[in-house]
């Protein structure tokens, strides 16, 4: 590789003591995977909100992490009364995720990471229009059958950065803004979705279905269509890209690709605008239709 096709170095310099609030969104197959190690990794002075609307079900007994004993309780409580620790602050919120839901969560106190469990499209645009107002990062998780991408963008997150400017080496560090999301802005587009449970199309921006007034993502939540794999790998990205930022491990991605049949494909940063303090990643896989 030409050093003018070198792309940039992120290094999280995030205060090892500075508290954390982290927020799971959804913790159904991806998020009550992830949910078990993120509490091994929080610290006394951290806090922990777990977001979740849906109840566990039968049929989610094969593939998500809950028995039997949990049919009928709300999902995020759950996970907070099984995974609690110590001198953590946790607590579960028995709603989807909206600007209400977000208002009533997030403050500007602490800096926020939020974790993005959930494919559904309204809270992607909730997510982004808090991220713009705080120091915070957002690892987005989403998976179809057999496969999915994981996600990393920040605002004004501190970085010691590294790369080309006018064909020569430079490091920098301060507060950036890694657009992750820029890789695959089609995840923030509503579009219409179907519902397994009923076989129809519902419209876009439609958050429960049309027929059963389910939640979009319990809708889509056949087992014959998933497997626990798909869940496991990207709840092990999602916490693999946490665990960079958190412990400052050197990365010249910003999410990767993933599939069961055992392949893995990264999502590569691309450039850095010293200027505005952006960090840009390739945008091989963003459908150039319908935007910008």
């Amino acid at each position: 590789m030409s050093k003018d096709t070198v792309g940039p170095v992120i290094t999280s310099v995030h205060p090892p003591n500075e508290p954390i609030k982290f927020i799971v969104v959804g913790a159904g197959g991806t998020g009550g995977r992830l949910i078990p190690g993120l509490m091994q990794v929080v610290k006394r002075h951290d806090s922990v909100a777990i977001v979740d609307g849906d109840h566990v079900e039968d049929r989610n007994l094969v593939r998500q992490n809950f028995r039997t004993r949990d049919v009928g309780l709300n999902k995020a409580e759950v996970m907070v009364r099984r995974y609690r620790r110590d001198g953590v602050e946790t607590t579960a919120y028995a709603a989807m995720f909206t600007p209400d839901t977000a208002r009533e969560i997030i403050s500007d106190s602490n800096r926020t990471i939020i974790l993005g469990c959930v494919d559904n499209v309204q809270a992607r645009i909730t997510i982004r229009s808090y991220l713009r107002t705080m120091e915070s990062a957002w690892i987005d998780g989403g998976n179809e059958r057999r496969g999915g991408q994981v996600i990393l963008t920040t605002n004004r997150w501190s970085f010691k950065v590294k790369g080309l400017l006018n064909k020569e080496m430079r490091e920098r560090s301060g507060p950036y803004q890694v657009k992750g999301m820029d890789a695959m802005p089609q995840l923030l587009t509503p579009h219409s979705w179907h519902c397994d449970r009923c076989d129809i199309e519902n419209p876009p921006q439609t958050e429960r279905c049309t027929g059963c007034q389910q939640p979009e993502e319990s809708c889509r939540d056949r087992i014959d269509l998933q497997t626990v794999a798909v869940n496991q790998l990207s709840a092990s990205c999602i916490l693999n890209t946490l665990s960079c930022l958190l412990y400052g491990v050197p990365m010249v991605t910003c999410g990767a690709f993933f599939s069961t049949l055992n392949t893995m494909s990264p999502i590569k940063l691309k450039e850095v605008k010293w200027d505005t303090l952006d960090v840009l990643p390739e945008t091989t896989y963003a459908s150039q239709e319908g935007y910008d």
